[in-house]
């Protein structure tokens, strides 16, 4: 074909193009280009930690512990390549459809003097389907509420690895705290073996109590061991949310005893719209509507354009050829379609609502079990404990005086240091709880300072027996 038909034809392509507009091109093509080039990047830069891989003095506080998981936790990679993936949807939702080029020979290959080619006649179209209704721009709405949804997953698992890091580091915590009162218990059992040996030599008591008092020596170096091996599971369970495989840190900097501070169940209610949880039941609903508005676009039919030039062999004339077809909507109008999206968003709308009842729920109950645990470390503390220390002292000074017998003295220590372990567990129950409750408000904070804490006589303590074996 001669370069006159093919400049003929870009000319008519190009008037027929801005004479016909495409319905729907600018808006979805302005909200698929103000997307940034490196928003790809953006989430993966946002849970980048500040905190180099070190442990100053040995220890580690939550706060860090928080900042090496974010750093390296493998699983905030996968959200990551989830939105990346999810925003080149986008972009490709509101890209044009490509035209079609056709080539038509007609009058050849007959008999007669059609025979050959002498007389063909030779067309060439371009067409392109244009969109009405809307459907481009729809496409992009559903498209931006993907992107939305897995930013939201990944903010809702990032409060989940905050609610892990603390909950394991007051594990951690606990196994340090129970340690050190096995140790204390060994001490003191030894201690009281020692006085028996002197009551022995003096005729005060009988060879058996001395058999006694080593047993329960014996059992207290046993329970220290143990203590021992789940401080090292605790802290291996921690190094693992960040892929240490030996942990490098000795002990947490976290003191069970300074317990958070306590917060009315309705200033915690007013913060459930703005969970993770919430978020993602919206955004669902949103994306349901948006594709509900897509399906009611798709009963429109779609236009098709083509324009092209045609030649005539035996006389070498051009003419222009054009063409407009259109969909009859007579038996398909997209109606299960768009039943199909309504139900959709129905369920959707159901979500959110069963969403919201059952963080209420949680809500409630997570607030109840933390103040019952509350109440219970409080009682030990200042009711319980005072009262099984004085009962072992009493006891322990009626037996130098010959008045109370060495079982007496053996049972008052036991009771004392299964008291003492109870409170250590409330304790660290009462963390894990309150734990529990903000990460069901969502009110964790990826991102707090942290601070600098200061070396304590317990954590150095810590330090010089928590990986003895």
């Amino acid at each position: 074909m001669s370069s006159k038909v093919l400049v003929s034809l870009g000319v008519m392509w190009g008037i027929c193009l801005s004479v016909v507009p495409l319905p729907g091109w600018s808006a979805a093509h302005a909200q698929a280009k103000i997307i940034p080039n490196d928003a790809c990047n953006e989430s993966s830069v946002a849970i980048q930690g500040r905190y180099p891989n070190a442990y100053p003095n040995g220890y580690l506080t939550p706060e860090r512990a928080l900042d090496l998981a974010l750093q390296h936790n493998p699983r905030l990679e996968t959200f990551a390549r989830g939105v990346e993936e999810r925003t080149h949807l986008l972009r490709q939702a509101g890209r044009l459809t490509n035209p079609e080029l056709e080539l038509e020979l007609e009058n050849f290959g007959g008999s007669g003097e059609f025979r050959g080619g002498a007389n063909a006649e030779a067309s060439v179209r371009v067409s392109q389907r244009i969109e009405l209704g809307g459907k481009r721009q729809r496409r992009v709405e559903v498209a931006r509420t993907e992107v939305e949804l897995e930013k939201t997953h990944q903010r809702a698992y990032i409060t989940e690895l905050h609610a892990l890091v603390r909950t394991r580091v007051v594990e951690v915590a606990t196994a340090q705290q129970q340690l050190e009162l096995a140790q204390a218990q060994a001490e003191l059992s030894h201690t009281l073996l020692a006085m028996v040996r002197e009551r022995i030599a003096t005729g005060k008591a009988a060879d058996i109590e001395q058999i006694a008092f080593a047993l329960q020596l014996s059992e207290a170096k046993l329970k220290t061991g143990q203590a021992q091996i789940e401080v090292a599971r605790a802290k291996h369970a921690l190094a693992a949310l960040w892929g240490e495989s030996s942990p490098q840190f000795n002990a947490v900097a976290l003191k069970l005893e300074q317990l958070p501070a306590h917060e009315e169940i309705e200033a915690l209610a007013a913060t459930l719209s703005l969970t993770p949880a919430s978020a993602l039941a919206q955004a669902q609903t949103q994306r349901a509507a948006h594709e509900l508005r897509l399906e009611r676009a798709r009963r429109i039919p779609d236009l098709n354009l083509s324009v092209g030039v045609k030649e005539e062999r035996g006389s070498g004339d051009h003419a222009m050829i054009g063409g407009i077809s259109l969909e009859i909507p007579l038996f398909e109008r997209n109606q299960d379609g768009i039943a199909a999206a309504r139900a959709r968003q129905q369920r959707a709308d159901a979500t959110l609502r069963a969403s919201m009842l059952e963080q209420r729920k949680q809500l409630q109950n997570g607030w109840y079990a933390l103040k019952s645990a509350r109440e219970a470390a409080h009682t030990l503390r200042t009711e319980i404990l005072p009262a099984a220390q004085e009962h072992f002292e009493a006891v322990t000074y009626a037996y130098r005086a010959g008045k109370y017998t060495y079982a007496q003295v053996l049972d008052a220590q036991q009771n004392l240091f299964e008291l003492r372990q109870r409170h250590i567990d409330a304790l660290g129950d009462v963390h894990r709880k309150h734990i529990e409750l903000e990460r069901i408000c969502a009110r964790l904070d990826p991102h707090s300072p942290a601070p600098s804490p200061e070396m304590t006589p317990e954590l150095a303590s810590i330090l010089d027996a928590g990986d003895k074996r």
